[in-house]
């Protein structure tokens, strides 16, 4: 059994940090997220702006999986669609890795998008990441997210394929820690402050949040 955060209206932050930064890094980005109502632009986790910044989020007519980056306030956007559409109240797993260059979208650990050209580096951000909303977009996440990561460098990034499938099967329990940067497990109880216990790296701060969570257990395909 899974906590997860309802995000819609509400989000995590997490202070800024130079562990977060992604320019010249490979880095992955790792979430579950439960079916989420009609909307455009629906966040999963943001930072910065249209100036610099980067923004990974859904689309959801038709259904397009986003990563979008801007640098001297041009964007540059990545996108994939999957064959599932995330807003019929489905329960998936995503995970975005950057390899070598390039851009790999998994959806429940399987590979929508094969390799898409990573051609101009994500500027460097000195901003709080911001999980289930924007600030700069106000465009939150109308639906659930549960155990948000972010990767940086890790050593495992060639074997992405096989990471991505491990973390889908073993729904929480992977014991996958190296280069983790950011983990909200949102693990809490019903109406309960999410803490920072299990962040990693320099990320101890306590998250803030735009209001109370309010927090809902959901069954995992094979329970958690």
């Amino acid at each position: 059994m899974a906590m997860f955060m309802d995000t819609n209206g509400q989000k995590a932050t997490i202070a800024t940090s130079s562990a977060m930064d992604l320019t010249g890094n490979d880095f992955a980005f790792s979430l579950w997220t439960q079916g989420a109502s009609a909307g455009a632009y629906q966040m999963f986790m943001t930072r910065g702006d249209t100036t610099a910044g980067f923004f990974f989020l859904y689309y959801n007519s038709p259904y397009t999986i986003y990563f979008q980056y801007f640098t001297s306030g041009s964007p540059t956007t990545y996108e994939v669609t999957p064959d599932d559409d995330l807003s019929a109240g489905g329960l998936y797993h995503i995970f975005m890795a950057k390899y070598s260059g390039n851009l790999y979208f998994y959806v429940n650990g399987n590979l929508v998008d094969s390799a898409v050209t990573y051609s101009t580096d994500s500027p460097s951000i000195s901003a709080s990441l911001e999980i289930g909303s924007s600030a700069a977009y106000n465009q939150p996440h109308l639906g659930s997210l549960a155990d948000v990561r972010v990767y940086v460098s890790p050593a495992w990034i060639a074997s992405h394929a096989s990471i991505a499938q491990t973390i889908y099967n073993e729904q929480g329990d992977d014991g996958i820690t190296e280069g983790m940067v950011v983990r909200l497990p949102f693990d809490g109880t019903d109406g309960a402050t999410i803490t920072a216990t299990e962040n990693i790296g320099s990320l101890a701060t306590q998250p803030g949040l735009s209001s109370s969570p309010v927090f809902k257990k959901i069954q995992l395909r094979g329970g958690c």
